[in-house]
């Protein structure tokens, strides 16, 4: 009996321990704030102020590279190079206009960043 009473004590507190547990990604990226993660850019597109750095977190646990352009027709406009686990790239836009980008390395990872006068 007691060993059945202890193995629904730890049952118990094991899912109020871990109902209380949240995932650090499930807040969102803040404002100018890209994330890489589970191979997707969140937000797919972002809009921000003339003048804004952004700054693109990778939280995937391989490397990435963002590039300014479309995949069948890249800019020079910015090129991240290499962003390791957990590392960022940042970036100012001084100029207003549509920013199309890519991962260099899983082209099918692509969004967009709207520069406004704001």
């Amino acid at each position: 009996m007691i060993g059945r009473l202890s193995a629904i004590g730890i049952l118990t507190f094991s899912f109020i321990f871990l109902s209380g547990c949240r995932n650090p990604y499930d807040a969102g990226p803040g404002p100018n704030e890209i994330w890489i993660y589970q191979f997707e850019f969140n937000p797919l597109r972002l809009t921000a102020a003339k003048g804004s750095t952004v700054i693109w977190f990778n939280l995937d646990e391989i490397t990435h590279r963002v590039k300014s352009g479309l995949v069948a027709d890249p800019d020079s406009f910015f090129d991240s190079g290499d962003i390791a686990h957990e590392d960022t790239f940042r970036f100012t836009f001084n100029a207003t206009g549509k920013y199309n980008y890519y991962d260099v390395y899983y082209p099918s990872m692509i969004g967009s960043i709207t520069i406004d006068s704001q």
